[in-house]
């Protein structure tokens, strides 16, 4: 599911070996969003799984912003 949509969203990314990196579960269990760091700073792309259906219920950009210069 990722590879395709890695490379809509950032084009000649799919040679990137991508690998979730968090791993968030809803309180019941029922979903899970699995965080992929992607090619910009603090980003991530989330796709949210229904955990008991064993589905992909979809994706989303996670943008958190530039990490500070300090």
């Amino acid at each position: 599911y990722a590879d395709p949509v890695i490379e809509q969203l950032y084009h000649s990314c799919t040679a990137w070996e991508w690998y979730v990196k968090h791993i968030y579960e809803s309180r019941d269990g029922q979903f899970q969003h699995l965080n992929i760091p992607v090619p910009l700073d603090n980003t991530y792309l989330v796709i949210v799984v229904d955990k008991p259906k064993r589905e992909i219920l979809g994706h989303y950009v996670l943008d958190l912003h530039p990490y500070p210069k300090y």
